[in-house]
């Protein structure tokens, strides 16, 4: 799924490197992911014939050092009417009503960073254009939910 190694990159070695640098994939970072990357990077997920992606949070803790490591994210859904989860939280700050759930429906999904290289139009996940960064009361929910169900 990932582009090829060498696709639109010029011949200065470095180039990667400061790409890795300036791409911030912390802790709490929004993306918005295609669904067939979903679909490719998990066995538990089938996909939505209806959707073309879901967001997603990153539960990154430590800095990238190739690009082709992996970013676990977590699948975020819209939450239903009076629906509560580990993580709520509003993506679309103009559509308050409108809150995403996260840590519902799968694990977190280790998506390869070369799926963010968006340098030729080709990225499978990019940033979420409404809000790039849960806040720090989402930051903490989702850390719990990270103690509980991640760490060993």
């Amino acid at each position: 799924m990932t582009q090829s190694h060498g696709e639109g990159w010029g011949e200065d070695p470095y180039e990667k490197v400061l790409w890795l640098a300036k791409l911030q994939l912390g802790f709490g970072t929004v993306w918005w992911v295609a669904e067939e990357a979903w679909v490719w990077y998990s066995e538990d997920y089938a996909g939505a014939d209806d959707r073309d992606g879901h967001p997603g949070v990153s539960l990154m803790l430590v800095r990238l050092r190739s690009y082709f490591e992996r970013v676990p994210l977590l699948l975020g859904c819209t939450a239903r009417s009076g629906e509560t989860g580990p993580v709520l939280a509003m993506l679309r700050p103009n559509e308050p009503a409108h809150l995403t759930v996260f840590g519902t429906r799968l694990l977190p999904v280790q998506i390869c960073v070369a799926e963010f290289d968006d340098r030729l139009g080709k990225a499978h996940v990019r940033r979420w254009i409404e809000k790039q960064e849960l806040d720090a009361q989402e930051k903490q929910s989702l850390m719990a939910w990270y103690q509980r169900n991640v760490t060993p």
